[in-house]
């Protein structure tokens, strides 16, 4: 499917000069309605046959599609409008016209369940059958042709109000088995600029937050960070907790970050802490309404997201970058409990918070227990920044990867996820060469993903590492070819087994598409309470390696729950679904952001690949879109330079 998300650029974003800010503050401008006007010319309806007799109907145009599981796939195109912050939106109208009518001589497929694996099992969260209401009903589906919905959110580092219009210009009869399609859509959005540009006082780019005990660990990053013009501060939780309410902890840390953008224009916050020990602590969600603030140097948020698993929520950083909704035509502060309950970013049986979940600052996490901890990475950072990295080892991406899930004909294509993922990366980083450590591999002499194969090609240097497959916050580890069994696998790598690492000032950036890798509220004495496959885990996989003494990566992204998968069924084209969907996609558009958009810091690449995934995937309408974004959580320096300054 082809991508044409339109995005809306405003020239007037900045309004800069001495002289033009005197003149606003003598006249102010009346406001004024203004329209923009856009339209969509589409294709005649692709329709394909698959496997199991069902229609897929596709359009040139699209680039997402309706994946309600178990109700018709049909295409949408998903429209972005992109205006200066304190736009007020007046009307949107929305018109298909030039419809013609098609007879089908089979059902639409269905859209299936995503995958993920629960202690060793591949696992569908719901069941892959026709929901009988629709598929027997005779009204439209859907019924209403168009959605749209209101953020606040970043574009090009500008704070931005965002359109999002999903549309639907086929509709589906099921009693009939007749489409209708649109030739064309017309759009018009009604809009009011503020009477004057918001811009906010330009003081520091970031502010690091951490409790008092680090403060003196931090002064040299601080340092390092202006003498490169990344103005710093550092504001201390015990400050935060003094000075700002909040229900909670976090809420009071959330509230000083939007402080300190309307009053300092910062991009990037560094939370700098994690669990206060190494050995105690809850390893889980530790209650829906308190994240028991007394276990961390600096406190999390959990998700309330129930996601058919019976994973109940996870750990979300996500909160603490997503400061402003658009409500009421207003941009505010978005407490991420809409219905007032106290229980925040809250999806169950009993209903759900509406959240914006675009990052309105790119927020990273040190997760360091101790003063050792943040010694060990503000000496990574300011070497890795002030030395640079050498394009002999900078210039190389490793892919490790394997056959994640069971998609052998008649049931898919027989796609070997870990590896399509991996390879859709080399794909966005033209100019890398790429090491492949693959389990199609085996028996050729070439890397696999086995313990000495994965530290071999770590410890020979690269700039970009990314691991897909499965996991936990021990270990790593995915399935040889067609082999789906946990008796024989490749091995993978554990965290104990990082303690061979050698790869010292070579450092890359590592994305790991599994399950759990970065929970990072694990201790060691926890895990009696976890599934039997952990082990004594005192840092979760990720933190562990990103924090590793002589080696180890520089920053991670992973998640810090279930991840969810698309193997088959999702469409009739030959890219693979696990790439198009879920943590395939949220996952590759980082490494497209750095080597195809050219993003070259690291929390705004992160942050773009948010905004994507939501763009495409709005988050509001379906759960595991909104978990997928919402646990994608970066362990690193969000300002940091992707390849140092030299």
């Amino acid at each position: 499917m082809k991508k044409i998300i339109t995005l809306l650029i405003f020239g007037i974003l900045v309004l800069s000069g001495i002289g033009a800010s005197a003149y606003l503050e003598k006249i102010e401008p009346k406001p004024e309605l203004k329209k923009y006007s856009d339209f969509v010319l589409f294709s005649e309806p692709i329709i394909k046959e698959n496997e199991k007799g069902y229609l897929f109907i596709d359009l040139e145009e699209s680039n997402s599609n309706l994946k309600t599981t178990g109700e018709p796939i049909l295409p949408m195109v998903i429209k972005k409008y992109v205006f200066p912050f304190g736009t007020k939106i007046k009307d949107i109208q929305v018109t298909f016209s030039k419809i013609k009518e098609y007879s089908l001589s089979k059902k639409i497929a269905l859209a299936p369940s995503p995958v993920t694996t629960i202690n060793g099992v591949e696992t569908k969260m719901e069941k892959d059958k026709e929901n009988e209401a629709v598929y027997t009903s005779n009204k439209l589906y859907p019924e209403e042709q168009y959605t749209f919905s209101f953020h606040a959110g970043l574009e090009d580092k500008e704070h931005v109000v965002i359109l999002n219009l999903q549309c639907s210009p086929i509709q589906y009869l099921p009693v009939e088995n007749l489409i209708y399609s649109a030739g064309r859509l017309n759009i018009d959005v009604i809009y009011e600029l503020p009477k004057k540009p918001v811009i906010f006082p330009d003081e520091y780019d970031m502010v690091i937050i951490a409790p008092e005990k680090f403060s003196k660990y931090l002064q040299p990053l601080i340092d390092h960070k202006i003498s490169y013009g990344i103005q710093t501060t550092l504001k201390t939780t015990e400050s935060i907790y003094n000075e700002y309410s909040g229900r909670d902890q976090p809420e009071k840390i959330k509230y000083f970050i939007k402080y300190a953008i309307e009053n300092w224009n910062i991009s990037y916050v560094l939370l700098v802490g994690g669990k206060k020990s190494l050995l105690f602590g809850n390893w889980g969600i530790e209650g829906p309404r308190m994240p028991n603030d007394e276990l961390w140097h600096v406190p999390v948020r959990y998700n309330n997201l129930l996601d058919s698993s019976g994973e109940a929520g996870c750990l979300t950083d996500l909160y603490f970058a997503d400061v402003y909704k658009f409500e009421g035509n207003d941009t505010v502060f978005d407490d991420w409990d809409s219905d007032g309950n106290d229980i925040f970013a809250e999806w169950t049986l009993d209903g759900k918070d509406e959240l914006d979940l675009y990052p309105d600052v790119y927020v990273g996490r040190l997760a360091c227990r101790n003063r050792f901890e943040v010694r060990i990475m503000v000496n990574k950072i300011i070497t890795y920044e002030a030395e640079g990295c050498d394009p002999s080892w900078f210039k190389k991406v490793v892919g490790v990867g394997g056959d994640s899930f069971d998609d052998r004909p008649p049931l898919g294509d027989d796609y070997y996820e870990g590896e399509e993922r991996n390879q859709l990366a080399f794909d966005y980083l033209s100019g890398f060469t790429p090491v492949k450590v693959w389990a199609s591999q085996q028996g050729t002499g070439e890397p696999v993903p086995s313990p000495r194969d994965i530290l071999r090609a770590i410890n020979d240097g690269c700039g970009f590492l990314y691991v897909a497959g499965h996991g936990n916050p021990f270990s790593y580890n995915t399935h040889w070819v067609n082999d789906y069994g946990w008796s024989n696998t490749p091995g993978g790598i554990n965290i104990y087994e990082m303690l061979r690492l050698r790869n010292g000032k070579k450092l890359p950036i590592c994305v790991i598409g599994s399950c759990h890798n970065s929970e990072f509220n694990v201790s060691f004495f926890n895990f009696l309470n976890s599934p039997l496959e952990y082990l004594p885990t005192p840092e979760c996989w990720s933190w562990m390696l990103t924090r590793k003494i002589g080696g180890g990566a520089i920053a991670t992204i992973g998640y810090t729950g279930l991840e969810w998968v698309a193997t088959y069924g999702w469409d009739n084209d030959t890219i693979p679904d696990c790439t198009q969907y879920y943590s395939g996609y949220i996952d590759t558009q980082f490494f497209h952001a750095y080597g195809v958009d050219g993003v070259e810091i690291l929390g705004e690449a992160w942050g773009q690949a948010i905004t994507e995934y939501l763009d495409r995937f709005p988050g509001m309408e379906s759960k595991w879109d909104c978990k997928t974004s919402q646990q994608w959580h970066l362990l690193g320096d969000p300002s940091l330079l992707i390849g140092g300054y030299l």
